[in-house]
């Protein structure tokens, strides 16, 4: 059984003495006993019986959890089911720093990991959460991103955003400099449109700033721009509370936010990047005023920012690059010579093809167009997937277990992709719950599945 799908429901009404009553006709209710799942029952909900019970064949929870119950009511007398689990099930994936999100089927965003200032969006905060949790205010979205988080005052949490299918753009959690884009710097733990009449077709969160594409090709940020994640130059603009334009005058048609910097790709396809040393990471090179073209002349289908040490993507012919810096040597880029930063992208080593590749901090991760995750580099909590923690890789390998996926999302130290079936499952740190396990697991370097809220 799964939320949203048909449940079929037999109820027989018996007697005192535990016999059934064939002969006589009551009319049965059904209620869904309250809940922690926001699920609610829908169908048929009243029925006759007939010789003595009625089936409801059509009845429907609205939403994934353990535990609910279905109850019957004839004549003011009441009977519960056996609790019924149903499973969560994910279109896509997002992982940040400390947490993830997923979006449902349904439109439902869940959150789960850190939530110490309301990251998760659930309305609550000051607990990890190591199950997944839902979104509040029963919107629907279309995307869902995890932000990467920030150490304000001490207090490390961050947060996400959702697209609606109308490209009206919320987000949640953490707020100190104006990241969620409603014109205030107050935390929300629920989600708060972004200001403006704007119809985004893409939207991501980074550290401190979050990036939207229009429908239209503009890219709008907001948030922090000390070191210029706003695309404006950082000495005339310290940050804005609402959605400001990218200092240039391209049309963009994909957009790709990371910690402290964001690419978006022209519709020439040229990538342009602008934030943290973007877009090569040389060391020296000063902090960019607004968007520069990655060198190199590649047409990436996809890019990943990542954290402040790296950035990744896929380019022609399904190409891997990755460009930025060799962390500790342990070939978190992935490229030839292992040990050696990179100024311009570089293609990752082994000739496999790919359909996403994501920077994490020390390493990286990929999933290849026959549906194998692979990843490379430092390993401190298993985030390379090798199946006992602290195995790095200085080429591409297999993520142990033997899974096919059909999407990949890589995080600050762990990964989270999701199944042909729905299935969620995430690799590496789960110190804040991350992993979406139901544990604080520390470490976790083979899959472990996402469970039910």
């Amino acid at each position: 059984m799964e939320a949203g799908l048909p449940i079929s429901v037999r109820v027989t009404a018996f007697d005192q003495y535990d016999h059934t009553l064939p002969e006589s006709v009551f009319a049965v209710s059904l209620t869904l006993d309250a809940n922690d799942h926001g699920g609610t029952l829908t169908g048929t909900l009243s029925r006759p019986t007939v010789g003595g019970a009625v089936t409801f064949p059509d009845l429907r929870i609205t939403r994934p959890g353990h535990g609910f119950v279905i109850r019957a009511t004839v004549n003011a007398i009441s009977g519960g089911s056996a609790p019924i689990e149903l499973p969560l099930r994910l279109n896509s994936i997002s992982v940040g720093n400390g947490m993830a999100c997923g979006l449902a089927p349904s439109g439902d965003a869940y959150c789960w990991g850190r939530d110490q200032a309301g990251g998760l969006g659930d309305g609550t905060s000051g607990s990890n959460r190591n199950r997944p949790r839902l979104v509040a205010g029963n919107l629907s979205f279309v995307e869902v991103d995890a932000g990467s988080g920030s150490n304000v005052n001490g207090i490390f949490d961050g947060g996400g955003c959702g697209l609606t299918a109308a490209g009206a753009a919320y987000c949640w959690g953490r707020n100190d400099y104006g990241q969620l884009g409603n014109g205030q710097t107050t935390t929300s733990g629920i989600p708060v449109p972004v200001s403006g009449q704007f119809e985004f077709a893409a939207i991501g969160m980074g550290t401190w700033h979050t990036c939207g594409l229009t429908r239209d090709g503009e890219v709008y940020c907001w948030g922090d721009n000390r070191i210029g994640q706003l695309g404006n130059d950082y000495r005339v603009i310290a940050g804005s509370s609402v959605p400001i334009r990218v200092a240039d005058t391209l049309r963009y048609d994909a957009l790709f936010v990371g910690d402290l910097s964001t690419c978006g790709r022209a519709t020439t396809g040229d990538l342009y990047c602008w934030g943290w040393a973007a877009p090569t990471f040389q060391s020296g090179v000063p902090t960019p005023v607004k968007p520069l073209l990655v060198p190199g002349g590649i047409v990436f289908a996809q890019a990943h920012p990542g954290t402040s040490l790296h950035m990744c993507g896929v380019g022609p012919s399904n190409m891997g690059y990755c460009w930025g810096q060799d962390y500790l040597d342990g070939n978190n880029l992935g490229t030839a010579p292992p040990g050696t930063d990179q100024a311009a992208p570089a293609v990752v080593i082994g000739g496999h093809q790919w359909a996403y590749i994501g920077a994490g901090g020390s390493s990286s991760c990929g999933l290849r167009t026959d549906s194998v995750a692979m990843c490379w580099g430092y390993d401190y909590n298993g985030e390379v997937g090798q199946g006992t923690p602290g195995t790095g890789a200085q080429a591409p390998a297999v993520v142990v277990g033997g899974l096919k996926f059909t999407q990949l999302a890589v995080g600050h130290g762990s990964s989270c992709a999701v199944t042909t079936t729905g299935d969620v499952y995430c690799w590496g740190t789960g110190l804040f719950g991350e992993r979406g396990d139901a544990t604080f697991d520390p470490q976790a370097a083979s899959p472990r599945k996402v469970l039910t809220p």
